[in-house]
């Protein structure tokens, strides 16, 4: 009976065992095959990530390239113009000197058939009639003086005949060198613009290849091209700050010294009172009514030197220095408008981007206040430089040189154009800006 309950007992464990086995998937998560895809998953996001920053950074510097390549092509375009203008020029003078080789060519020609002419003469004349014999056959003494006058004449036109054909063949040698090194300008330069022309079709051939890339990455693009318009919004908006806040500082200030003034004024004409009715009072009144005027000679001379840096600024329009020296490449243009080479983007800068070789130190385009230093991100250090009323803005900068409120002469090194060193490639530009207050001008038009 034991051994019948035993082996009942075994029977239904072993029926509960394969319950349990046919009711456990042969596929169930464990903790262990959870965490293993956790790892997967934040892999594939990590991984995920980084195409997209290799992306955003590959479409970055392909804009870059193309900025860098149109602005190439663009500078390029006017070599060429510049060398056309100066083959024609040569053309001109080529005509004009041709045509005075020509008429001097005439002129050695009838000179060579006169003077011929005129010795032929002579030899016929001297062996039917000797000199000597010629003068002592005359008459008499005036005769004969008239007659070695007339040699001696004879002479002279001679030999004006022959100097006058060196002149004339002195000067047809030296048109013909000059016709000669018309023509080996006019050639070199022809060989330089067909070697041009090449160039910029193969430029424009590379700009081609580089639109194509760029629009297949659309997505990228157009995010990259938001962020740039984001940040340059950002600047807008913290330029605008700061200059505002500037001119409520500058406004107070003229306020407060009006009020010195009309201080100063009122105790004057008070102790000027005082002075009818006592000396002695006057005599403190006059040193008081000279400090304040001594306060306003100050502040008049301090407001006209603000006008009169106000005033070469402007009057400077078009010969101010370049932000930076040796080469560069404008990249960006000043306003609104179409990418030229993309043209469904539209850019809006509000000043120019240049870029330049890495270690390039950028200069103060002319004397003025460092009126602000700040640092953005996307732009690094900011430098504002007041000239009376107007501003010139300085945005890419490291290693700076300079602080707030220190005066600075044009050519002053502000700080080294900041090289970003984003995707492996090195990408050196500087952002500069030129304002009236809050009005943006453009810098191109300033500078030289």
């Amino acid at each position: 009976m034991k051994s019948l309950r035993a082996t009942a007992i075994v029977a239904i464990l072993l029926f509960i065992a394969a319950s349990a086995t046919v009711a456990m998937p042969k596929n169930a998560r464990t903790a262990g095959n959870v965490k293993k895809e956790q790892q997967a998953t934040r892999r594939e996001i990590n991984e995920t990530k980084a195409k997209i920053r290799d992306n955003a950074a590959r479409t970055r510097r392909k804009l870059d390239e193309l900025n860098n390549l149109s602005a190439r092509i663009d500078r390029h375009i006017v070599d060429i113009d510049t060398l056309h203008t100066y083959v024609t020029r040569l053309d001109s003078d080529i005509s004009v000197v041709s045509a005075r080789v020509a008429a001097l060519d005439d002129s050695v020609t009838r000179f060579r058939t006169d003077l011929k002419n005129t010795l032929r003469a002579q030899r016929t004349r001297r062996r039917m009639h000797n000199n000597v014999a010629f003068v002592f056959s005359a008459s008499n003494f005036n005769q004969a003086y008239k007659r070695m006058g007339y040699l001696s004449q004879l002479n002279q036109w001679r030999t004006g005949k022959i100097n006058r054909l060196r002149g004339a063949l002195q000067q047809l040698e030296i048109k013909r060198q000059q016709l000669e090194h018309l023509h080996n300008d006019k050639s070199a330069a022809l060989a330089r613009l067909n070697a041009g022309r090449i160039m910029l079709e193969n430029k424009r051939t590379e700009e081609k290849t580089m639109i194509s890339d760029l629009r297949r990455e659309g997505t990228s693009l157009n995010a990259l091209l938001r962020q740039k318009q984001k940040k340059a919004r950002e600047l807008d908006a913290e330029l605008d700050r700061i200059i505002v806040a500037e001119q409520k500082r500058i406004a107070a200030e003229e306020k407060r010294r009006a009020e010195e003034k009309r201080k100063a004024d009122a105790k004057r004409q008070a102790s000027n009172g005082r002075k009818k009715d006592a000396p002695a009072a006057g005599q403190t009144g006059k040193s008081s009514a000279t400090s304040g005027s001594g306060s306003a000679a100050a502040m008049s001379g301090e407001a006209e030197a603000s006008r009169a840096l106000s005033g070469t600024f402007e009057a400077n329009r078009g010969r101010l220095l370049f932000p930076v020296a040796g080469k560069y490449t404008i990249v960006s243009v000043f306003g609104r408008s179409h990418h030229h080479s993309l043209s469904n983007i539209e850019v809006n800068n509000s000043g120019i981007d240049i870029a330049v070789a890495p270690g390039t130190q950028a200069r103060a385009s002319f004397a003025g206040t460092v009126s602000s230093v700040f640092f953005m991100a996307g732009f690094q250090n900011i430098v504002i430089v007041r000239h009376g009323s107007y501003l010139t803005v300085y945005a890419g900068l490291t290693g700076l040189r300079v602080k707030k409120g220190q005066a600075v002469k044009a050519g002053t090194v502000l700080g080294t154009v900041y090289t970003d060193m984003d995707g492996g490639e090195e990408r050196t530009v500087l952002h500069f800006e030129v304002r009236h207050e809050r009005e943006k001008l453009n810098p191109l038009e300033w500078v030289r």
